[in-house]
C-alpha cells in the first residue's frame, strides 16, 4: 500500500513538472488565465516592468479600469490578478488603483515610476480581445504588443519633462495621440506621488479623474466635517445646486448618494445662476444636520471662494496651456488642502421651521433659493 502512494506521488509529480515545462514558466496553472483579460494584464506588466522596473519597493504606480470595463462583454476583474502577480503593485500598498469606468469603455493600464518619471500606457484593441476569446494564455502572451494594444505609449511625464515642451504637450491632449484616458492617468500619477489621505483617493477613483472642483468637493467635506459636523442621531442632506464635479466628493466622501436619498441635485444654468444674489453667487450648495427623532435641524448655504483661490494659485489665468495650468492648479490646492477654511465659507445658516424637513427645500415647484431669500426676484430667471 505504502509502495503504491509513493508511485502516485511520484507520477502527480512528474506531470506536475510537465506541466510547468510545456508552459515555459515555474508557476501552477492559474484558473484566471481562462479569461483573455488575464493574459492582456500579464503582457501589458511585462513590458511595464521591463520599461519602468517592479513596484515591490513603493515606486511603481499602476492605473487601470479593469472590474469595470467589460471589453468584449467579458468581465475584466481577472485583469487585477495578473497585475499583482507580475507588477507586486496592489491595493492594500496603495500602488495599484482602480478607476471607475462606463461598461463599453476600452480596458486600458497605466504604469508611472515614481523614480524615473516615466509612464508606460496600453489601452486595449476591442477587435483583439473577441478575437483572442477563444485563444490560450501563451498564445496571447506570444503576440505583438501592437497586435493586442490600440495604444501602446512610453513617455515621461514629470512635470519638468511635460513643461519643458508645453505646445507639444497641449498639442497631443488635444489630438488623444495617447488615446482619451492618458492626459486624465497622468495626472492622477502626479497625485500619487504626495501621498494623499486614502478618502481622497476614493473621490478620486469614483469621479475617474482629478481636478479643481473634485478637490473643492474635498476641501468641502473638511469645512463640514469640522465645521458643520454631525451631533447625536442627525443625517446630512445635501442639495446640489450648482452641481458639479464637487458633488461626486461628497457622495464618497459621506455615503450621502442621490439614490439613497441623501443627495438631491438642482443644477443652474448661467441665466439661473444670475438670479442668485451676489453674496450667493460662490454658492458650492445647500446643506443640513437633522434628526428625524426630535424632527429638528439646521441648514447652511455654503461658498467656494473660486475667485480667491484662482489669485492664490497663479496657474491659469492665461489659459495658454490647459492641461499643465490645471495639473498646477491641482497639485498646489492638494499641497494646501489643510488650508481648506481659507475658501469655504458660510454664506448663510438657518433652522428648519417646524414641521420642516430638509426635502421641503425640494419638493416641485420650489425654488430653494428664494425661499432662503438669496434670488433677485427682478431678474428675468425666476425659477432654476
Amino acid at each position: 500500500m505504502r509502495g503504491l502512494i509513493s508511485l502516485t506521488c511520484l507520477l502527480a509529480g512528474w506531470l506536475l513538472l510537465f506541466s510547468h515545462s510545456a508552459r515555459g514558466e515555474n508557476r501552477p496553472m492559474n484558473p484566471w488565465e481562462e479569461n483573455p483579460h488575464y493574459a492582456l494584464a500579464w503582457k501589458a506588466s511585462q513590458q511595464a516592468v521591463e520599461k519602468l522596473g517592479r513596484g515591490k519597493d513603493g515606486t511603481l504606480l499602476v492605473l487601470t479600469n479593469a472590474g469595470y470595463a467589460k471589453a468584449g462583454g467579458l468581465d475584466s476583474t481577472a485583469a487585477l490578478e495578473a497585475i499583482t502577480e507580475v507588477t507586486g503593485c496592489s491595493p492594500g500598498k496603495g500602488n495599484l488603483w482602480v478607476i471607475h469606468s462606463a461598461l463599453d469603455q476600452p480596458l486600458y493600464f497605466f504604469f508611472f515610476s515614481r523614480r524615473s518619471g516615466d509612464s508606460f500606457y496600453a489601452e486595449t484593441d476591442e477587435a483583439a480581445i473577441r478575437a483572442d476569446g477563444k485563444s490560450s494564455f501563451q498564445e496571447i502572451l506570444s503576440r505583438e504588443t501592437s497586435r493586442l494594444f490600440r495604444h501602446a505609449v512610453l513617455k515621461n511625464i514629470s512635470l519638468a519633462n511635460l513643461s519643458s515642451a508645453p505646445e507639444e504637450t497641449e498639442r497631443e491632449i488635444k489630438k488623444r495621440a495617447h488615446g482619451r484616458n492618458w492626459a486624465s492617468l497622468a495626472a492622477l500619477a502626479h497625485l500619487w506621488i504626495l501621498d494623499l489621505p486614502v478618502e481622497l483617493v476614493r473621490a478620486v477613483q469614483f469621479h475617474d479623474h482629478i481636478c479643481p472642483g473634485v478637490l473643492s468637493g474635498y476641501y468641502l467635506a473638511r469645512f463640514l466635517s469640522a465645521q458643520f459636523p454631525l451631533t447625536g442621531d442627525q443625517r446630512y442632506f445635501f442639495i446640489a445646486s450648482p452641481s458639479y464635479c464637487k458633488d461626486d466628493a461628497l457622495q464618497v466622501l459621506f455615503n450621502q448618494t442621490v439614490g439613497k436619498r441623501g443627495m438631491a441635485v438642482l443644477p443652474l444654468s448661467g441665466e439661473d445662476q444670475a438670479g442668485l444674489l451676489p453674496e450667493a453667487r460662490d454658492a458650492a450648495g445647500i446643506f443640513f444636520r437633522y434628526d428625524p427623532k426630535t424632527g429638528k435641524g439646521k441648514g447652511a448655504v455654503i461658498g467656494f471662494a473660486w475667485g480667491r483661490l484662482r489669485q492664490d494659485s497663479g496657474p491659469g489665468k492665461d489659459k495658454l496651456f490647459p492641461f499643465l495650468d490645471s495639473l498646477k492648479q491641482i497639485l498646489w490646492m492638494v499641497d494646501r488642502r489643510n488650508q481648506y477654511d481659507r475658501y469655504v465659507y458660510f454664506i448663510k445658516t438657518f433652522d428648519l421651521l417646524p414641521g420642516e424637513v430638509p426635502q421641503s427645500y425640494i419638493r416641485a415647484g420650489i425654488n430653494p433659493w428664494e425661499k432662503l431669500g438669496l434670488w433677485d426676484k427682478n431678474e428675468k430667471a425666476k425659477k432654476p
